[in-house]
């Protein structure tokens, strides 16, 4: 029997009552991997982790009596046209690979990592992303924190606090030293910008979610550049490093072209799936 303080939550603060969740599930899951292993996890167990997301938004649309079944058949939008998925792969990509371009642009010499191990590497951490980790966090993340959200608050400003929500989920993870985080500063700076790129393609693609599952996958894959010359110096001092000031720079663009209000030139948002 559900008590009553819950339904009660979802009812009346329903984003908050599924970060509460999303928290809950996640952070539990981790307490009981670093009590079991006392840290030493292997990063495939971390896989329930990331459903925190998709149990937070599925458990709070159950206490409000709203339809699970059509806030994930969000899925099933994905007939956006193909140029989406490629601009959206296309640009995390860079960005992962923004300091090695920097590098190579500055003088330093680099190679490609394209054969053997780092491509079946790269697919391997695609498609486990995708299909079973951190993709499905988008169900929770713009499919129901950025979709209510932004009915109320602007936009841009939805995605840069979902982003920051975002770091602070990824707390244990780092703490665990499972994944690949830099400083918290630089880190925090990434996430908030590549949330205003997700909650972009997000509402541009009239919620198609899949779009935003494979751009995130996409950003979990390694870079397939690497300095193998002297860093420049410029790359070396900068207080940010070149990804994280490429997907800022990206933002920027997009809330400079698609404005601040829906992230979208024609003003509609999508809608919200499985709600009254």
């Amino acid at each position: 029997m559900v008590p009553a303080v819950l339904e009660r939550s979802a009812e009346d603060h329903p984003v908050a009552t599924f970060f509460a969740v999303a928290f809950g599930y996640s952070w539990g899951v981790a307490g009981l991997l670093y009590a079991l292993t006392r840290g030493d996890v292997f990063y495939l167990f971390a896989v329930p982790f990331a459903w925190g997301p998709l149990v937070g938004g599925a458990v709070t649309l159950r206490l409000r009596g709203e339809s699970v079944r059509k806030w994930v058949g969000q899925v099933r939008n994905w007939r956006v046209g193909v140029r989406w998925y490629l601009l959206g792969v296309a640009l995390v990509m860079v960005g992962d690979d923004a300091g090695a371009i920097a590098a190579f642009l500055l003088g330093s010499d680099v190679t490609v990592a394209l054969g053997g191990w780092q491509l079946y590497s790269a697919l391997f951490n695609f498609l486990v992303t995708l299909l079973v980790a951190g993709a499905l966090e988008e169900f929770g993340w713009r499919g129901f924190a950025q979709a209510r959200l932004q009915r109320r608050y602007d936009a841009a400003l939805v995605s840069v606090g979902v982003g920051l929500v975002w770091v602070a989920w990824h707390v244990p993870l780092m703490v665990m030293s499972l994944g690949s985080f830099a400083d918290p500063i630089n880190y925090t700076v990434l996430m908030a910008a590549k949330s205003v790129l997700l909650g972009w393609l997000y509402n541009k693609t009239g919620g198609a979610l899949p779009v935003v599952m494979v751009t995130h996958a996409a950003g979990n894959m390694p870079g397939f550049l690497t300095v193998t010359g002297e860093t420049p110096p410029l790359l070396a001092t900068s207080p940010l490093s070149a990804s994280a000031l490429f997907t800022l720079a990206v933002a920027v663009v997009i809330v400079w072209y698609a404005g601040s209000e829906t992230l979208t030139r024609s003003g509609s948002l999508p809608d919200r799936l499985g709600s009254r």
